[in-house]
């Protein structure tokens, strides 16, 4: 059985530092998406959308889908 993870969004600018420095990160069409697995079995993530994705309510949009769709994730794999 896989391990289940836990997903914690970073909030503070010290959370993304450490993410900054010792996590993985990845781009896809100017989005970026920052995360640090923890030997907690804890996924650190954060996502960056730049403004040309969009006014600021479309990127904090899109930001809760996708930490949503990442809590769902985490819920079904624990069945």
């Amino acid at each position: 059985m896989p391990p289940r993870w836990t997903f914690c969004s970073l909030r503070t600018r010290a959370d993304f530092d450490r993410v900054f420095d010792g996590g993985r990160r990845f781009f896809r069409r100017g989005l970026g998406f920052y995360y640090r697995l923890t030997s907690l079995e804890v996924f650190r993530y954060g996502i960056s959308t730049p403004r040309r994705f969009g006014i600021a309510v479309e990127r904090n949009k899109f930001r809760r889908r996708v930490r949503e769709a990442l809590r769902l994730s985490g819920e079904r794999s624990a069945g």
